[in-house]
């Protein structure tokens, strides 16, 4: 209880409690990095689902039933994507199954003349790079920030906290 060994402990929870808000700061930047990500991911393939729409729209009525088969896709990975079920694995496996119905659509259409030709080739292209953006967010649900990190947190909070007993006067 001597003033050295108080000065000692000060100066060691103050190190801790630096050490704690340079982490404390590098959590947030990462979990806003994450975020920032996975919404323009989002934006990213909402923009191209709505392209591929328009895209089967203007290739005309033959392209209903893609249409749906696209719809419907794009509604089962909506619904998985934000459940809470915890096998990824299942997911990725039964969107291959309503993806992979929505991709043989677009790529059965049969083309009458150069600029269907072209949509077609354009949509399967896009429907591709959709089923790219879905797999990515898939695997992009692992949490970026370790446990034991946090526990290592949460241990040197706990030490700060405690510290501030040892050094308070005794009432």
């Amino acid at each position: 209880l001597s003033a050295d060994s108080k000065d000692a402990v000060k100066l060691a929870i103050g190190l801790v409690a630096t050490m704690t808000a340079l982490l404390l700061g590098l959590l947030a930047f990462t979990a806003k990095g994450t975020y920032d990500t996975r919404r323009t991911d989002v934006i990213e393939m909402a923009a191209k689902i709505t392209l591929l729409d328009n895209m089967l729209t203007a290739y005309g009525p033959d392209a209903a039933e893609a249409r749906v088969w696209v719809r419907e896709a794009v509604a089962d990975w909506i619904r998985r994507a934000w459940s809470d079920a915890p096998s990824a694995r299942a997911h990725m496996d039964a969107q291959s199954q309503a993806n992979y119905r929505a991709y043989a659509a677009i790529l059965g259409l049969s083309p009458r003349d150069d600029t269907q030709r072209d949509l077609k080739a354009r949509a399967a292209t896009l429907a591709m790079d959709l089923a790219e953006l879905r797999i990515l967010l898939l695997e992009q649900r692992v949490p970026s920030i370790p446990k034991a990190l946090l526990i290592g947190v949460f241990c040197w909070l706990v030490v700060i906290f405690l510290s501030f007993g040892l050094l308070t006067p005794i009432n």
